[in-house]
This record gives structure tokens, sequence and C-alpha cells, in this order.
């Protein structure tokens, strides 16, 4: 994947990007994104209904988070996991009316939230996904209004300017060299 082709508005379609979500809790926010992936998963003998589906979704993001915190600083979180039978990457992002503790490293509370969900094992793909999102939400998010945006049109709009301006720090470095 050349660093140019990976765009959050791509893995996140509008469906998945949901604005001024009402979370109490660190848990009811990952309930909510656990709802929003379980929703775009393919049905699994294992797991019959979307309840099913979405309890499975939370437990992997649960047990990724006991191992430590997700957050990465300045309101800004990348929860993600691994499932078994999961064929691609998915993601949903949210922004919280009220910020959430999140034990970030900084102590600010969430309130913008990627999460992110790839087939178990996980891949030399998912690592980079995973990487690139975790730089492109730490550089680029204060250019965009992602914490601006009122609805989720907004919001996937957002993620279309963080592609616009990765895309513009990339031009701008390959003219330099």
């Amino acid at each position: 994947m050349d660093t140019i082709e990976f765009k959050l508005a791509t893995l996140i379609t509008p469906g998945r990007a949901q604005a001024k979500i009402n979370a109490r809790s660190k848990k009811h926010a990952l309930e909510i994104l656990s709802e929003m992936l379980a929703e775009t998963l393919p049905p699994d003998p294992e797991a019959p209904d979307r309840l099913s589906l979405t309890n499975s979704v939370m437990e992997a993001l649960v047990q990724r988070e006991k191992l430590g915190s997700t957050a990465l600083g300045e309101g800004i979180a990348l929860p993600h996991a691994s499932l078994p039978k999961l064929e691609e990457v998915t993601a949903a992002v949210v922004t919280l009316v009220n910020p959430v503790d999140f034990d970030a490293p900084d102590g600010q509370p969430v309130d913008v939230m990627m999460a992110l969900i790839a087939p178990s094992p996980a891949s030399p793909a998912h690592r980079e996904i995973l990487e690139r999102a975790s730089m492109v939400l730490s550089n680029h998010t204060g250019k965009c209004p992602l914490r601006e945006a009122q609805s989720s049109t907004e919001l996937h709009a957002a993620l279309e300017c963080v592609d616009r301006a990765i895309l513009a720090t990339y031009e701008s470095e390959a003219e330099e060299n």
C-alpha cells in the first residue's frame, strides 16, 4: 500500500462516522463503536446475531485496552483489535459531546475516537494501517474540523480534509527531496 493511497475517508464510510455522541464513559464509548463496527461485519456462525457480533467486537476491544490504553493524547484515542475470520480491516470514528477518561498518556480526556478491527492474526497491512491512522490522527486533526463536526456528513467531510492534508504533506516533502 503506497503511503498516499491510504485514505481515512475510504476506510471509514459515512455510515461509520458519527458526530456528537453522548457517551457516559470509556466503556460506553467502546460499546457504541462496537455496535457500529458489528453492523459492517459478515455473518459469523459462531455469533449468529448482531448482538453476538457486537459482543465479540466489544470483548476484543476491551481485551486490547487491558494491555494498555490506546489513547494517543490530545483528546484522541485509537482503540483497535483483531478478530478471527475477519477478512479485511474495518473502522469507525466518533466524536463525543463530553470527553471521557481514557487513561491517556497526557491525562487529557478523549473526545475523538477511531476504532479499527482487523483479521487475526494481525497482518503487516493491518499494522501499517494502524501506524498510519495513529500518525494521521496525531498530526493532522488540528488542520481539519473533526471536533467541530455536527453531523455524520460533516465528520466524514473532515476525514476527507485530513486525507487532503496528508497528501499535501507528502507532496511538499517530495518536492523538497
